[in-house]
């Protein structure tokens, strides 16, 4: 086993007054990696010890995290997701925070690094900054209800 895995495991061979006054709850007296195998053991152990950045400042350091921001403002220009314009007059701009995510391999390899650039919407305030709600996704239930009534009804549904 690798010497950096060592910090994640609390395996204390004492009486138990003394582990206790060590260690309160002692995680080796719950849970072992024992009867896992081998793929199964890196994995767990790599998930648990790859540090995925929560930031921009701790994510622009690293170059794996610096191409996956490329690629995302790649694909949203290359989608024409967005564009820049100026701001009209006495409004303010919705801010925006990076989400960085790793996706793995079976293996536990790192596959790729994944970023987003998501919108800060819980920061409007309705009647200010937005007057109409609008969600483009269709509820399962609201779906239901009009296929019930249209049956009913016996309408034409195109």
């Amino acid at each position: 086993m690798p010497t950096y895995l060592k910090d994640y495991h609390c395996k204390i061979h004492a009486t138990t007054s003394i582990v206790n006054f060590l260690c309160r709850y002692p995680i080796s007296q719950y849970m072992s990696y024992d009867i896992l195998s081998p793929k199964h053991k890196s994995f767990s152990l790599a998930v648990a010890t790859t540090v995925v950045p929560s930031n921009y400042k701790e994510a622009i350091v690293h170059p794996c995290c610096r191409e996956a921001i490329h690629s995302e403002l790649e694909a949203l220009k290359q989608n024409q997701t967005g564009c820049i314009i100026k701001l009209p007059a006495g409004k303010k701009s919705i801010g925006c925070k990076w989400v960085f995510r790793m996706k793995l391999h079976p293996d536990s390899t790192v596959e790729r690094y994944k970023a987003r650039l998501v919108a800060k919407g819980f920061t409007q305030i309705e009647g200010v900054d937005f007057i109409d709600k609008f969600s483009p996704v269709v509820h399962m239930t609201t779906l239901r209800i009009v296929l019930a009534l249209a049956a009913a009804k016996q309408w034409h549904i195109k």
